[in-house]
């Protein structure tokens, strides 16, 4: 949202941790943690002025909104029956809710709306909790009634040693792009994480990338993906092919950005620490640097990073 030519500020309750949008025309939806323990989730649909247009709160943390190209926006919330999605028309009245098929133990951490229903990624044990042994990660493909249309285990187990937490990945847990599935997930304690490949259509397991650290992942075009890996003394990122099968390399990774024309610039990262903050002008204040635009790291950064940084002004 940008007025005059200059970035325009929407206060929102709480903090941000979801946004999506149905296309460039808009409306940007967030969603919002707030109250006293930042223990509801408020769901603001605004327009590309930045007006909001309706609000909408519940109870408990709700998974990043969805929308579909009908306007439609999707939440995930867990009820008595279990997990389950609830979508809310473009004024922010609900339309329906389901049910999703799963295990009792099984718990939702993403999901992606399909043409004909959803695609979701569950974990056996809730985020941080441990494990029970012979419990694995998976994959469901559902209807729009919530019934699953097929389901694929995917094996965490083969890593030594074995995960005792496994989550989805927090940045890119689950991906589709035409007939291809990548689901990402990764070990609660290390962070070293494994993406699968499914097809969409049967749920047949494709693929996996070898184990690493978990990174940004990306859509590259029709049944192909970008996958980084960042940690550990490792910085790269991977192009995957339909197969499944690595295409090219690089050797940096970042936040990863692809057009309508599958064309993505090369991930390029430093060796040494640098943050790449969205900041208006700073004219004052303990952040604030000599010269406008510029600020200083806060005292508890050390090292490389108490040098001083510019701000990328968004």
């Amino acid at each position: 949202m940008i007025a005059g030519g200059k970035p325009q500020t929407v206060p929102l309750p709480g903090q941000v941790w979801g946004l999506a949008a149905p296309g460039p025309a808009g409306p940007l939806v967030a969603t919002t943690y707030d109250g006293g323990t930042l223990s509801d989730t408020v769901l603001t649909a605004l327009d590309r002025s930045g007006t909001v247009l309706w609000q909408h709160r519940a109870e408990g943390h709700l998974s990043p909104p969805r929308v579909s190209v009908d306007g439609t926006v999707w939440i995930a919330r867990r009820g008595p029956d279990g997990y389950g999605l609830t979508g809310l028309d473009p004024g922010g009245s609900v339309l329906r809710s389901v049910v999703l098929d799963h295990e009792p133990h099984e718990h939702l951490s993403a999901f992606v709306l399909l043409a004909d229903g959803f695609c979701a990624a569950w974990t056996p044990a809730e985020r941080f909790h441990v494990v029970a042994p012979g419990r694995t990660p998976r994959v469901y493909r559902h209807d729009g009634a919530g019934r699953a249309v097929w389901s694929t285990t995917v094996e965490l187990e083969a890593e030594r040693p074995r995960p005792r937490t496994i989550t989805a990945s927090h940045r890119q847990p689950l991906l589709v792009s035409a007939d291809r599935v990548a689901a990402a997930y990764e070990d609660g304690g290390s962070g070293i994480g494994v993406t699968f490949f499914l097809d969409t259509a049967t749920g047949e397991l494709v693929s996996r990338t070898r184990p690493g650290p978990a990174g940004f992942n990306a859509i590259a075009g029709p049944g192909e993906f970008l996958i980084g890996e960042q940690g550990y003394g490792i910085r790269r990122t991977t192009r995957y092919d339909r197969a499944g099968k690595p295409v090219r390399q690089w050797t940096s990774h970042g936040l990863l950005l692809v057009d309508r024309g599958r064309r993505h610039p090369r991930p390029r990262t430093r060796k040494r620490r640098v943050l790449a903050l969205a900041v208006p002008r700073l004219r004052g204040g303990r952040h604030a640097g000599r010269r406008t635009g510029a600020f200083r790291l806060p005292h508890h950064v050390s090292g490389a990073g108490r040098q001083r940084h510019r701000g990328v002004l968004a």
